[in-house]
């Protein structure tokens, strides 16, 4: 697991330098981002091969951004060898605590989600900021222990 790491730590650092001097979209560089992102976040003692994962809260600006990385997350993850827990399946969790607490998001509810799920870790995303100077943060919380278990932001 360490030499694939490295790998994609290698590649990660390479990419975006490739990106400045090529026609790429906003779509290719976010997708460049997430790769990095689940590298940097993912990639460490902290987490375990197999690992189950539940992707339980991408936010911003643009809803096809919300998408992509939720999707990329999902793939990127899944391609890596851990197991993640079924969209639908945290939805209803969520949707549920909303009906019956109007619970909203934080730290708090999105740990007891990931308890919900059976998920050992809970990932956050987040698209922040404008034109060239937006980031992906991915936050990834142990859901026994409420720690964060490794974290990232990627400039895109």
């Amino acid at each position: 697991m360490r030499r694939f790491s490295l790998i994609i730590m290698l590649a990660c650092m390479i990419t975006p330098i490739l990106a400045q001097f090529t026609g790429w979209t906003d779509a290719d560089r976010l997708e460049i981002a997430v790769r990095r992102g689940v590298g940097e976040a993912f990639f460490n003692d902290n987490i375990r091969e197999r690992a189950r994962i539940a992707v339980v809260q991408v936010t911003a600006r643009d809803r096809d951004f919300r998408e992509f990385v939720r999707s990329g997350l999902q793939d990127e993850l899944t391609n890596s060898e851990f197991v993640v827990i079924d969209r639908r399946n945290i939805e209803r969790v969520i949707d549920e605590l909303e009906l019956q607490f109007g619970w909203e998001y934080d730290q708090n509810t999105t740990v007891r989600v990931g308890r919900l799920v059976n998920a050992q870790f809970i990932a956050i995303a987040r698209v922040e900021g404008e034109g060239s100077f937006r980031n992906l943060n991915i936050t990834v919380t142990n859901v026994e222990t409420g720690a964060i278990a490794g974290s990232s932001r990627i400039r895109f």
